[in-house]
């Protein structure tokens, strides 16, 4: 589609030939630059599509993949209470989160962050840094994200032996 505003309009009485020729020529340039802007955004747009199809591909490979742990078979028989005992966690953090005690909810990061580490629990521990960080910055929505992906974490995890 043309935008017709961007074009020089000349009465056909006004101008000499030659004024008339450029003005031709500026014309057809807009209407060309015009058109090649619209095939750039075609082109962004389905490079975009292209990134978020193979983004989201990779990330829920990468995710099922977080969310199958190894561990170790002397701990094999502690696992289930581990898991319970952070779904406990995740109820005393967002009691925390209510009473704005930011530094209670650093503290269960923390402890988060070195029990998923003790335990072969990356996401668990990664979860635990982020919980911690964003309770230094008194950041409570960020937390509860966190807090909301932790618990689907959990609800999703695999165990293997």
């Amino acid at each position: 589609m043309i935008d017709k505003s961007k074009l020089i309009e000349l009465p056909e009485a006004k101008g000499t030939p030659f004024i008339r020729q450029i003005v031709n020529l500026l014309n057809q340039h807009e209407i060309e630059l015009q058109g090649l802007r619209q095939e750039l955004e075609a082109l962004k747009s389905k490079s975009a599509r292209q990134s978020r199809q193979a983004g989201s591909a990779t990330k829920t490979s990468v995710l099922k993949a977080a969310f199958q742990v190894k561990v170790d078979p002397e701990l094999e028989e502690l696992i289930p209470t581990f898991l319970e005992n952070r779904k406990k966690e995740i109820i005393m953090i967002q009691a925390n989160l209510k009473k704005k005690d930011f530094s209670a909810i650093a503290l269960q990061g923390h402890n988060l962050k070195g029990v998923g580490d003790t335990f072969g629990f990356e996401v668990i521990a990664d979860k635990g840094r982020q919980i911690e960080r964003e309770a230094q910055k008194k950041n409570d929505r960020q937390i509860q994200h966190h807090l909301h992906e932790l618990a689907e974490y959990l609800e999703q995890v695999n165990i293997l032996t």
